[in-house]
């Protein structure tokens, strides 16, 4: 069997990544629909502006982790109270509850719809269906929060597990299965303010370090530093 495609489908919020989902059923493809991150309201209104069943597209939402308020009132305390570098040094009492990568891979593994519909294992699955990650986004945070809990700081280690398991579950999905894979994921390539002010502050050192540079070549004293 020829596997089918392998697709990222990225863009800002409110491009239409989701929405364009339901336009598979027309080209003969069902698609199973895995939310990692709240997305099946924009799904079924996608479904029924295209007039097609509800039933055409499977899907199902991974609820995101949830901290109790007394959870969130303890660690506000804790960050109200202790020394940063205490604070790098919390964990996560509740760390277990943050189980949602694991659900995400029990519906590869047996992939369940909204209405209780069991599909069996995705590698299973031939070209006249599509798996969708909606979104990347989500399952990168479900990874992280599969390592943290809900701890305030998160290390470089930490970053290294949380992306080295998430790319094993990509490359399985990527090269593992069958049937169509697409992926969403929500771009933030535009800068934010604090990106801006943040890249004016790397080129502010860079020219006051091209700038002492040529002044030491020259043997005139250093310029002041920029405040």
């Amino acid at each position: 069997m020829i596997p089918g495609f392998k697709i990222l489908n990225e863009g800002s919020t409110g491009t239409g990544k989701t929405y364009a989902i339901a336009t598979l059923v027309k080209s003969g493809i069902t698609p199973f629909v895995i939310f990692t991150e709240p997305g099946a309201p924009a799904l079924i209104k996608s479904i029924r502006e295209h007039k097609l069943s509800e039933d055409s597209v499977k899907h199902v939402t991974i609820s995101q982790a949830n901290q109790s308020w007394t959870a969130l009132q303890q660690m506000s305390k804790n960050l109200n109270t202790l020394s940063f570098e205490a604070i790098t040094k919390l964990s996560d009492p509740n760390k277990s509850g943050y189980t949602q990568l694991i659900e995400f891979l029990g519906l590869c593994n047996n992939f369940v719809d909204h209405n209780g519909e069991s599909y069996g294992d995705v590698a299973t699955w031939g070209t006249d269906r599509c798996l969708i990650v909606d979104t990347l986004t989500g399952l990168c945070n479900m990874g992280m929060n599969l390592i943290v809990g809900g701890r305030p700081t998160r290390s470089m280690s930490d970053w290294m597990v949380a992306q080295n398991h998430v790319l094993s579950i990509v490359d399985k999905l990527t090269t593992g299965i069958n049937c169509h894979f697409a992926s969403t994921h929500t771009s933030r390539r535009s800068l934010t303010s604090y990106g801006r002010h943040h890249a004016d502050g790397i080129r502010a050192r860079q020219e006051d370090g091209a700038e002492a540079s040529a002044q030491l070549r020259r043997g005139y004293p250093l310029p002041a530093k920029r405040r």
